[in-house]
């Protein structure tokens, strides 16, 4: 949620431009974040930790939501590209992108809300993140996502096994997202 919650910062910081205004305190709230948010990088294991900020402790689970980083556009391009290298490894023989939590990892439970299902707005925001990063990747995110919703239909999450749909049918999100997919070819 920090990265989507910089991603925004800076987004707000952009349209602030567009109309020709600028906040100081907003950009130096977008820095503070920033510089916090890569404190909890570990570069050995090429990825963030969680903190649990109730009992001050550090989280270490294989969770897709580790690659939104690239969704918040740091300003950091060595951290940028080994989480690039982390996703390729974490999703490597899966056959639908992006099982919630790593498929190898213990606490992995295919049916199970955010333990292993895959969520077509998770692969959109890693796709967002990816544009300007590593075009064949978002591309290759991009294909397989259509193809899920296609092959599956709008459902609110996904087996990362076998494809099935679970949840919601006709999931909003899911079509709507679907529909960013088929219109941005970029």
């Amino acid at each position: 949620f920090n990265s989507l919650f910089l991603k925004a910062l800076k987004d707000l910081d952009f349209l602030l431009g567009c109309i020709g205004k600028r906040s100081f305190l907003l950009k130096k709230y977008i820095i503070l974040n920033e510089s916090k948010l890569i404190k909890l990088f570990n570069s050995k294991k090429m990825k963030f930790k969680n903190k649990d900020i109730k009992n001050n402790t550090l989280i270490e689970i294989p969770s897709i939501t580790n690659f939104f980083m690239l969704f918040a556009d740091l300003n950091n391009n060595l951290i940028n590209r080994n989480l690039i290298k982390s996703l390729k490894i974490y999703y490597k023989n899966e056959k639908y992108l992006f099982p919630s939590i790593n498929s190898k990892h213990k606490s992995f439970e295919e049916e199970r809300y955010w333990r292993g299902p895959v969520w077509i707005n998770c692969n959109w925001i890693i796709y967002q993140g990816l544009k300007n990063k590593d075009k064949n990747l978002a591309k290759i995110i991009r294909k397989k996502t259509i193809n899920l919703v296609e092959k599956k239909k709008f459902r609110e999450y996904y087996s990362c096994k076998s494809g099935l749909g679970m949840g919601a049918n006709n999931f909003s999100w899911s079509a709507a997202l679907y529909l960013d997919f088929k219109l941005n070819r970029s």
